[in-house]
């Protein structure tokens, strides 16, 4: 499937006939609506299906990295990072805190240096992110490892390939159809609205982490956590 077909097949829901597609100023509007959604959904937790990870290598001494295409960190940048560790030697992994603006700010000394970090505070800057390390390290070769939401890629041209995990296909499609109907100011059917709500609460369902309950340590003889799903 392309680009160009999932928009026919959407445009087809709410606004052109069977075997019609769009002009070429009608596609342009519907490709600029499709990136459009796409980009409103990686803000979403429950629409990103893949938390990427990557691993970069620190640099002693130096305390921020930009990261994204062409930055210190040259790979994708996150929309949100989950978690992070530093990796130790032994492939020993240590969790690094993810800290928020307000914590960055209150550090009092924000320069101290040690010999691993333990605390991350990323700003996401656009189109480069920076990625803060506290303390800053001085061990020479340490890497550390992100956890980030990979991001639905916007595409450029109608005979791009789509390519979705399962039940994206027809989330994307009865939900550009809402947005094709906004956009061309047709009346838009009762069972888009509900194929659009109902596919996208799939995909949500589907991307919802798995829950763990938790426990107070005193309470679990020292487990702090316990997964119905699996009864450990």
């Amino acid at each position: 499937m392309t680009v160009g077909d999932l928009i026919r097949a959407a445009g087809r829901l709410v606004a052109w006939h069977p075997g019609q597609s769009g002009n070429a100023d009608e596609n342009t509007a519907a490709l600029a609506a499709l990136n459009a959604m796409l980009d409103a959904w990686n803000a979403q937790r429950l629409a990103v299906y893949s938390i990427r990870q990557d691993t970069y290598t620190l640099v002693p001494g130096q305390q921020s990295y930009t990261i994204g295409p062409g930055g210190q960190f040259n790979g994708e940048r996150p929309v949100r990072i989950e978690r992070a560790n530093l990796i130790l030697p032994d492939e020993l992994r240590s969790p690094l805190e993810l800290i928020s603006a307000d914590k960055w700010a209150a550090l009092s000394l924000r320069g101290l240096t040690s010999s691993s970090p333990t605390r991350l505070y990323y700003d996401r800057g656009a189109p480069l992110g920076t990625l803060y390390f506290w303390p800053a390290p001085t061990g020479g070769g340490q890497q550390v490892e992100l956890f980030g939401w990979r991001k639905l890629a916007r595409f450029a041209a109608l005979n791009d390939p789509a390519q979705f995990p399962e039940g994206y296909e027809e989330a994307i499609q009865y939900n550009l159809a809402l947005r094709l109907a906004q956009e061309f100011h047709v009346p838009i059917p009762d069972f888009v609205v509900h194929n659009a709500r109902e596919s996208l609460a799939n995909v949500k369902r589907l991307n919802l982490p798995r829950p763990v309950m938790r426990t107070e340590p005193a309470l679990g003889h020292g487990v702090s956590g316990f997964d119905w799903r699996t009864g450990g």
